[in-house]
């Protein structure tokens, strides 16, 4: 764990700096993203209920749990891969089972395919940066010889 965020004493600060406070923030940008949406497609009925809030910020408080997977010793693939089965279960049960959206039949699963589709077009950005930022940290390391210098 990041012994910055958490001290490693108090297990309700852990779950504090580590789920909940980043659930917060993720719901906040869902918040807003579904109420520019709603704005633009002149839909007041997309955002504003309850119901809908707590599936959002169930779905967040999923998300950031799922996000600390990226904190474990997996291999980067099987982090991304668990983390993008988690993810799309959480969506297919808060968004589209919860909220019985599968009594639409066939639009559900255009729904589903289609948050997929922005989830891997936000990995691809994200493994970009990532990738980015660690061939910068290895660029900047002084070469090692393994072999003994000549």
């Amino acid at each position: 764990m990041d012994n910055n965020k958490t001290d490693g004493k108090n297990p309700l600060k852990i779950i504090l700096n580590n789920i909940i406070y980043p659930a917060c923030a993720y719901f906040t940008i869902g918040m807003f993203i579904t109420s520019a949406v709603s704005t633009i497609a002149s839909q007041s009925n997309l955002a504003a209920t309850l119901g809908f809030m707590g599936m959002l910020f169930l779905f967040c408080l999923v998300i950031a749990l799922l996000n600390r997977l990226f904190k474990t010793k997996l291999p980067m693939a099987a982090k991304v891969g668990l983390h993008f089965l988690g993810t799309t279960a959480a969506f297919v049960v808060v968004f589209i089972l919860f909220s019985e959206y599968y009594k639409k039949g066939s639009s559900a699963v255009f729904i589903t395919v289609l948050f997929m589709l922005i989830y891997a077009l936000i990995l691809a950005v994200v493994m970009l940066i990532y990738s980015l930022r660690s061939k910068s940290k290895n660029s900047n390391q002084e070469y090692d010889s393994q072999f003994g210098a000549r």
